[in-house]
């Protein structure tokens, strides 16, 4: 018999050497309820929570009805990558820099350029 309630972790593990800020994260949308911001962790504990047949999951300090949710979105479209942060004024790109060690090479993927 399938347990009726699943505890997500709310420890994250570093992977691939993104900061947390930029890790993929999404929107858990619940039926009358406002959107939650969860990490890809959260997500695949709430797939496997309904692949279970579980009834409820506890996300953080709240306590989700497995069939009140609607849907979970990718926060930063398709890919799930962040907007490249803007440079501040002063010129300080260091932020920058970092995400694009991150994401620079997922960004030209599929990228449109045109001659002219």
């Amino acid at each position: 018999m399938a347990s009726q309630k699943l505890v997500l972790s709310a420890q994250i593990q570093t992977r691939n050497g993104v900061p947390e800020k930029w890790r993929e994260h999404f929107y858990l949308k619940r039926i009358d309820e406002e959107d939650l911001v969860i990490t890809l962790e959260e997500r695949n504990g709430i797939l496997l929570a309904l692949e279970r047949g579980d009834r409820f999951v506890q996300i953080r300090k709240y306590t989700i009805m497995l069939n009140a949710m609607k849907s979970i979105d990718p926060c930063w479209g398709e890919k799930n990558i962040p907007p490249r942060p803007e440079i501040k004024w002063g010129g300080n790109d260091e932020e920058g820099q970092e995400w694009d060690a991150c994401f620079g090479h997922l960004s030209l993927i599929g990228a449109k350029y045109s001659m002219r």
